[in-house]
């Protein structure tokens, strides 16, 4: 597949790890996962929510990997690029294009470290 490897997800519940977002992706056949950032979306009440910078390290070999990549990088006919990763029964996140430019060359940290706060 192509090289785009940078995607944006608006809104992640903070409770939920990299490491759990890169294991998700992986376990739903999308990709290996290098490297998530999280940043702290500032709220004052309510959960806590986060959006994320995942940067694929390598496209998994399946259908579910070639939609999501068709979807947010090759689909030249729509405007409205995004994707779905279902992730839980009834919960997904939207897939979207990391269309940031300091996100797509700033270096993530590991997926091991916590999120960043603004």
């Amino acid at each position: 597949m192509a090289t785009n490897n940078s995607i944006y997800i608006p809104q992640v519940f903070a409770s939920l790890s990299k490491q759990k977002i890169a294991d998700l992706f992986l376990d739903n056949n999308i990709g290996h996962v290098s490297n998530v950032k999280l940043i702290a979306i500032p709220k004052s009440h309510g959960p806590q929510i986060n959006k994320a910078y995942v940067y694929i390290d390598q496209w998994c070999d399946s259908e579910a990997a070639y939609e999501v990549h068709r979807k947010l990088f090759r689909d030249t006919t729509s405007n409205n690029k995004r994707a779905e990763l279902h992730y839980a029964e009834s919960k997904y996140w939207i897939l979207l294009p990391n269309n940031d430019r300091s996100m797509q060359l700033a270096k993530a940290a590991p997926v091991a470290s916590g999120p960043v706060v603004l």
